[in-house]
């Protein structure tokens, strides 16, 4: 029940509360991580829980120290953030994913998978702005993982067909790639 209570506070006021490096941001970002530390499974020291950030329930939730969750983020549920991790603002967790398996057939006719998996985000990662995460397989983003690259628009999404996992992200010309 107290935690139906800090959620509702949270997604009533202090999700709309100044981002933490506006006037009142301070005060703000002590807010938050208060009405998270009893919503979240766990929540680490000095963590940053940002203006706009949208974390459904926060059932399974753990956030490791000094790390942060960016302004108008979308995380899921079940969803681990190591230490030391920076979120740009607008990273969105994709819930659910088109089916892609055949070339001869467009996505749209082959579907959709409705089911997600869990998004495992290890230690000392930076996340850059507008970055979309899927949630299929187990998505893992370790230590060294980011790197940048020019990318046309519009930007694309890369997988390798023989690797389950997650290979690489392109959005808004910036690239999240397993190594």
């Amino acid at each position: 029940m107290k935690r139906k209570i800090w959620l509702c506070f949270y997604y009533g006021i202090a999700r709309w509360l100044p981002a933490s490096y506006k006037i009142g941001g301070r005060w703000a970002k002590k807010v938050r991580y208060e009405c998270c530390k009893h919503i979240f499974k766990s929540i680490g020291r000095n963590v940053n829980i940002e203006h706009g950030a949208w974390f459904g329930d926060g059932h399974g939730i753990e956030i490791g120290d000094n790390s942060g969750i960016g302004i108008n983020a979308h995380i899921l549920n079940n969803t681990i953030i190591g230490r030391d991790v920076m979120m740009g603002a607008n990273c969105y967790m994709l819930e659910s994913l088109h089916i892609f398996d055949r070339t001869d057939i467009s996505m749209l006719e082959q579907g959709g998978r409705m089911t997600r998996d869990q998004v495992i985000i290890g230690d000392d990662i930076w996340i850059a702005y507008n970055v979309t995460i899927p949630s299929f397989g187990i998505v893992k983003l370790f230590t060294d993982c980011l790197s940048v690259y020019d990318v046309p628009f519009p930007s694309s999404l890369v997988f390798h067909p023989l690797n389950p996992l997650f290979v690489g992200l392109f959005v808004n010309g910036l690239s999240i790639s397993s190594k």
